[in-house]
């Protein structure tokens, strides 16, 4: 048996991406955090534009705001064209920087890949998870995320992005990555600016030992989570030649590889479905699991890798 998923304790609610005043946000940090708070989150990654935050001040017993940041490289910006990476601290890594550590942008013409490489190894070299981030909105070819490389996980769902110019699907992207021979995590988050709740809704669920930041980093990076707006995965796995995949009521149940894909539905319009199974074919070398709910919100898995 291949496990990609199995529920077996608590899921931490997250949110990998946020601003607030502490750069272009409009809301304050503590309006923000009482938000997600609200919304039932058990953390949040703090990722101001070019400004690193560090600090427990934040935290409590049941939410804690991990590290982090939001950096760039504008190349092209007349074409908007250029890179965006999220930084997120893991303590198991070592120390990171300080807070309000500011970070410099590169802007470079013509529209290369170097000092986006350079941002990757910087946030890497200081003990932090590095997120690429939307990459449609961003107008990235799915071949410049092949070329970078060292990264850790994928932006695949920008809420704030869909909600203002339907520019927050990665998920084109991210098969271009998997049927290449990237293994690669996807996360979704809300990149949340704004005050409008309608930009709320993009978060991964975590399994997690506990809720702290370096559990959560070595959950993330284990693929030990799944990404939703709004849709449950309790198990997704490959036995004997099947997929299976069980979770919450939904309209649908969609198998994506790199062969052909396969969607479930009910056995009538209008019926719930919560688990499928489907044979694997011989050619697949990754699997992974969509559940759509009839509001069109979507869950992912990450994928399972077939050697």
């Amino acid at each position: 048996m291949i496990i990609g998923f199995k529920k077996t304790g608590k899921l931490y609610k997250g949110n990998t991406h946020l601003h607030t005043t502490l750069s272009d946000g409009k809301m304050t940090p503590e309006e923000a955090f009482d938000k997600y708070k609200k919304l039932g989150y058990s953390f949040v990654v703090l990722t101001d534009h070019i400004r690193y935050f560090n600090s427990k001040r934040y935290d409590t017993k049941d939410f804690i705001v991990i590290p982090g940041v939001e950096i760039h490289v504008e190349h092209d910006w007349e074409n908007n064209r250029d890179h965006h990476l999220v930084g997120m601290y893991d303590p198991s890594k070592g120390e990171t920087f300080p807070d309000g550590h500011v970070f410099e942008v590169p802007q470079v013409k013509p529209f290369a890949l170097e000092e986006a490489q350079e941002r990757i190894d910087l946030l890497k070299a200081n003990a932090n998870l590095a997120i690429y981030t939307h990459p449609i909105w961003s107008n990235i070819e799915p071949e410049d995320l092949i070329t970078l490389k060292n990264y850790d996980l994928l932006e695949i769902w920008n809420h704030e992005s869909v909600f203002w110019s339907d520019s927050g699907n990665g998920t084109f992207h991210w098969d271009y990555l998997l049927r290449n021979g990237c293994h690669m995590n996807g996360v979704a988050s809300d990149d949340l600016h704004q005050k409008d709740d309608r930009c709320l809704g993009g978060y991964i669920l975590v399994q997690a030992e506990s809720l702290t930041n370096e559990a959560i980093s070595k959950a993330m990076l284990e693929g030990n989570f799944y990404s939703s707006t709004g849709p449950e995965i309790d198990e997704f796995y490959i036995d004997e030649g099947t997929i299976f995949a069980k979770g919450s009521k939904c309209r649908n149940i969609a198998f994506i590889t790199n062969s052909r894909n396969r969607k479930y539905w009910g056995e009538n319009p209008g019926d719930t479905i919560s688990s499928a199974s489907h044979p694997l074919a011989d050619d697949v070398t990754y699997v992974r699991v969509e559940f759509q709910d009839f509001e069109g919100n979507k869950a992912w898995s990450n994928p399972i890798y077939i050697d």
